[in-house]
């Protein structure tokens, strides 16, 4: 592969001044991520403005896949910023990542700048519920970081205890006091969401769901799942995949 030459870069930044192309400077594209990293729905106005504008550089001569790269840097630099503002990697590449694929599909600019807002957007509401129940203590971040990584396995209090070097008991009454439920509680709500996404979302079977994430028998996920939705796993796919479809397609 050919190493670009210094020689391309002047070149470069010569046609840029004569055409008076200037970049965004970094003071405003960090305002943006601060923004998104604080909760604040002002970043996705300001932040899409920005993407739509004429001051983006050029990774390619082709227009769509000039946007496909930008929206892969700008989805992954938005991650960046949700992860130091407190939220779990994990989720936050997850994010990343499907909103990457979302990119991939798309066939026109206009629809890249749509799915833009929507990804920042989507990122600013979960920062403001993460700031809103500000978590100071470092253990039950770790805990929560733990659960988020290990949904797929069976996650007990003793396994956290150890993870994070204390008493059992201790971290159980430390749960709970900062997060209002009890450990128990918070891995069977975390997996649930989990469930109900890859019921609307995916195709694995119910039977495949269960066992992914280590929910048990397939009746006791109905149980749970119905206790939290009034819904049994087949009535949830069938209501909410619909309405998933419809709403594509309007």
């Amino acid at each position: 592969m050919k190493r670009v030459q210094n020689k391309e870069l002047v070149y470069l930044a010569y046609v840029r001044r004569e055409s008076q192309f200037i970049h965004h400077t970094y003071d405003d594209e960090r305002r943006i991520y601060e923004l998104i990293q604080r909760g604040d729905a002002s970043a996705a106005d300001l932040g899409y403005e920005k993407f739509t504008g004429a001051h983006n550089g050029t990774l390619s001569r082709n227009p769509l896949r000039n946007k496909q790269y930008l929206f892969v840097v700008e989805t992954a630099q938005a991650a960046r910023a949700c992860i130091q503002g407190g939220m779990p990697y994990q989720t936050a590449y997850d994010l990343s990542d499907l909103y990457i694929q979302k990119a991939d599909e798309c066939n026109a600019v206009e629809e890249l700048n749509d799915l833009y807002l929507e990804m920042v957007s989507d990122y600013i509401k979960r920062m403001k519920a993460i700031k809103s129940r500000t978590i100071d203590s470092k253990p039950v971040k770790q805990c929560i970081d733990y659960i988020c990584c290990h949904l797929h396995e069976k996650i007990t209090v003793p396994v956290l205890a150890e993870y994070v070097g204390l008493n059992p008991n201790y971290l159980s009454v430390l749960f709970k006091k900062v997060m209002k439920c009890t450990i128990s509680d918070y891995i069977r709500d975390q997996k649930l969401d989990t469930a109900k996404n890859m019921l609307k979302y995916s195709e694995f079977s119910i039977l495949d769901i269960c066992s992914l994430l280590a929910l048990g028998s397939q009746s006791h996920f109905t149980e749970l799942l119905k206790a939290e939705s009034g819904l049994t796993p087949k009535q949830y796919r069938d209501r909410y995949s619909q309405a998933e479809t419809t709403e594509r397609f309007e």
